[in-house]
């Protein structure tokens, strides 16, 4: 059983104009931030041990991974260093940890794939790739050895992580596995689409604050505590509220995602867009 996982949480993506205080990395999913969201699965099936890699703009994840403190888990969060490329940063994290367990997951922080293939991966005792379930030329995860990373990811020249677990799988005797489904978020639209499927895998209304009888839930939604919802109003399908989000009263909104102080007027009907106190766009 593998017990260390590499997190690699840097990218060139730039805040989003109504997420102008979320990077990326922090971007949410049901109610916490997405690097914790893609650690979490891999604690319940027994890594405890993780080294997370950002960038030198994304050191406000550093008090996020602090706080988000989980029994018996240790976090190590390192920093691509100025000059330094990707795949010499990679190998410098797996040196640093290798008396830890000859083998390790790698993979980043916004991948969400299907717990069934990911507990297969934690639970492999040999090298495998996980391929994803629609295109198999994209490489979601990969369980290899300290030997492997510094062969595949030696190097000066920049590389990005998608390319560095290619030249994983094509270096190695890696035994292939399929994802049942995947979701790679680069995008809001993205953000979306883990939403809509996250929200789905649920069977029943996911409802932290107190609402008027008067308003009605349509299947499935969640909703965060401290939220308002005026009387009246109609929310859901497909919908999450964060907390601090206000809805008016007679709202009609589905398939969206309200964020932290997002505002729908009174009367208003929202349909297949995000929303946050910065902004909103409408998804493709």
């Amino acid at each position: 059983m593998i017990d260390t996982a590499v997190i690699v949480a840097t990218s060139d993506a730039s805040t989003n104009p109504i997420l102008p205080d979320h990077r990326p990395i922090l971007w949410p999913v049901l109610g916490k931030p997405m690097i914790i969201q893609v650690i979490e699965p891999l604690y319940r099936l027994g890594i405890h041990n993780f080294a997370v890699l950002i960038g030198v703009e994304d050191t406000v994840a550093l008090s996020e991974l602090q706080r988000r403190w989980m029994p018996d888990i240790k976090i190590e969060v390192s920093m691509v260093m100025p000059g330094e490329s990707l795949g010499l940063a990679i190998q410098r994290i797996f040196s640093a940890i290798s008396h830890q367990s000859p083998n390790f997951i790698l993979m980043g922080h916004n991948t969400f794939l299907d717990d069934e293939t990911l507990a297969s991966v934690v639970n492999s005792s040999e090298r495998c790739m996980v391929q994803s379930a629609s295109d198999q030329d994209s490489v979601c995860c990969v369980a290899v050895s300290v030997e492997d990373i510094a062969s595949a990811a030696k190097g000066s020249q920049p590389k990005s992580l998608i390319e560095i677990m290619r030249a994983l799988a094509k270096s190695t005797a890696n035994t292939i596995k399929q994802a049942s489904w995947h979701i790679q978020v680069n995008t809001l639209d993205d953000l979306y689409l883990l939403h809509e499927h996250l929200l789905e895998t649920k069977e029943d209304p996911y409802i932290l604050s107190e609402i008027s009888d008067t308003v009605k839930i349509v299947p499935p939604v969640r909703i965060d505590p401290q939220v308002s919802i005026g009387q009246g109003s109609v929310i859901g399908p497909y919908v999450y509220l964060e907390r601090g989000a206000r809805v008016g009263y007679r709202a009609h909104i589905d398939h969206a995602l309200i964020l932290d102080r997002g505002n729908v007027d009174a009367n208003e009907t929202v349909q297949h867009a995000i929303i946050a106190k910065s902004g909103r766009i409408h998804l493709a």
